[in-house]
């Protein structure tokens, strides 16, 4: 990698930066009297460019459109191959969860479920999934699929554990990549990500009233903090709940969530932190020769896609604007 190529995504970034249809637009869409008048405010964007419809149930043909330029545009200029396993390796893990479960419920339904986004072919990694040779694959995916074809031999299917065993791998396999990137940013992003993915966990089993136990059993490796303090919070009252995670970067985000726990329980968690990882790189947005301008983008770019998805799959399904509004990331 050299400075060439960085400044190259920079450019590259700065024009589709440009194209990010910004909070006035996205709040039009929000605000919309009916479906139909939300399609017609996204077809003012550049998302018209990928279908043309007006059946707005088939709103997912744009928003799939601007997924796929994104990630081939990403794929493209990211001047880092492990910057760019730390953020595409998500998808080789998704499609891993898709096709153990087509094999083990003997179902071809599945498949078009599978993302083809990732760093792993799609068609190699079905086939090392369906005849249980991992020998190609990353080691700690195969351990992890190993692992549940041993426990689908002696108890059956079981989806949690099929999860929990993928995930862990996943977010091991992020740490050893950041480590290697000579970006620290990236290395501290995915490590605040891994806390804020085990304080979710927390207030979950909190919420479910389960035991430490299986907190620990999906606890994910590669944060600051330690699984007793997720364990201290998830045993104290709602009051003192944050109080393990005083000096660390998720306290603000503790303190708040239990302030709104009782009210909206794991919502507030959700928004905000998406929140937190979207803007997580804002600030060196200006450091041309660095990823981290190309990485806003990104980041803001997948909220956006996240945030339409949302307002039309809730607007169709019936639900009303306070509940709508208090999902979406950014507004």
């Amino acid at each position: 990698m050299n400075n060439d190529s960085v400044l190259f995504a920079y450019s590259r970034t700065k024009f589709h930066e440009s194209k990010l249809i910004g909070a006035e637009k996205l709040n039009r869409i929000f605000s919309a009297r009916s479906c139909e008048d939300a399609l017609k405010v996204l077809y003012e964007t550049i998302y018209s460019e990928n279908a043309a419809i007006t059946d707005c149930s088939k709103f997912a043909l744009l928003t799939n459109g601007e997924q796929n330029k994104l990630i081939s545009f990403f794929s493209e200029v990211c001047p880092d191959i492990n910057v760019k396993a730390c953020f595409l390796k998500q998808f080789d893990y998704h499609n891993a969860k898709v096709f153990v479960k087509a094999k083990y419920s003997r179902s071809e339904g599945f498949d078009n479920l599978a993302k083809a986004y990732g760093l792993i072919d799609i068609k190699e990694l079905k086939e090392s999934i369906k005849n249980e040779n991992y020998s190609n694959l990353p080691i700690l995916m195969g351990k992890a699929l190993s692992a549940i074809d041993i426990n689908y031999a002696n108890y059956g299917i079981n989806p949690r554990m099929l999860e929990i065993e993928l995930d862990k791998a996943l977010y091991a396999e992020i740490a050893t990549c950041a480590a290697k990137t000579r970006f620290k940013f990236v290395k501290h992003y995915f490590i605040l990500k891994t806390d804020i993915e085990n304080l979710l966990t927390t207030v979950k089993c909190k919420i479910l009233g389960l035991k430490t136990a299986h907190l620990g059993e999906q606890f994910l490796s590669g944060g600051s903090i330690e699984l007793k303090e997720y364990a201290s919070s998830m045993n104290a009252n709602v009051a003192n709940a944050a109080e393990p995670f005083k000096n660390t970067g998720i306290y603000e985000l503790a303190l708040n969530g239990f302030k709104n726990y009782n009210n909206d329980g794991i919502t507030y968690f959700e928004r905000e932190a998406d929140k937190i990882l979207t803007n997580y790189f804002y600030q060196m947005r200006g450091e041309i020769e660095t990823v981290y301008p190309l990485l806003n983008y990104y980041l803001k770019k997948q909220a956006e896609i996240k945030n339409i998805n949302f307002i039309f799959s809730a607007r169709l399904g019936g639900a009303d604007n306070e509940e709508i509004i208090n999902r979406v990331t950014i507004l």
